[in-house]
């Protein structure tokens, strides 16, 4: 089965998500800052996984 992706074009979906990633997960607030970078850059999170964190799970300094 093919999985299709497709763009969350409605702000009141975009503030939903926000807030789901703040409210609803243990490490809400990494993965509102992940989601934020994202979609700031139009990086994919596997991207920004690389770019700020090291192979040994520690956060880089720079980026």
């Amino acid at each position: 089965m093919k999985q299709i992706i497709l763009p969350i074009k409605d702000s009141t979906v975009l503030k939903q998500v926000q807030k789901c990633l703040l409210e609803n997960f243990k490490a809400g607030q990494r993965n509102y800052t992940i989601f934020q970078i994202g979609k700031a850059t139009f990086l994919r999170v596997s991207d920004i996984i690389q770019d700020v964190y090291s192979l040994d799970g520690s956060v880089k300094h720079n980026l």
